[in-house]
């Protein structure tokens, strides 16, 4: 089965430092002036590191923090 090819509707500049976040990951990506972000998804890990980098650009500081806070109150 081909990979799936998916476009991301993120504007702005974070769009740029997801783009360039994912390559680090070594995810197939495109990114065009003007343009959505294009991700190929190889596989589902893929898609995990895809959904958390896009997460962290994406959602506000404090959710961040909350949502870390309850990860560590699950741990203990």
């Amino acid at each position: 089965m081909p990979p799936s090819p998916y476009q991301l509707k993120i504007h702005g500049g974070c769009r740029w430092c997801i783009y360039h976040r994912l390559k680090d990951l070594g995810i197939c990506c495109h990114c065009r002036a003007y343009q959505p972000l294009d991700v190929t998804v190889d596989t589902p890990s893929q898609l995990l590191q895809i959904w958390s980098v896009t997460r962290q650009y994406t959602t506000a500081p404090d959710i961040l923090k909350n949502w870390l806070e309850d990860c560590w109150q699950q741990q203990g």
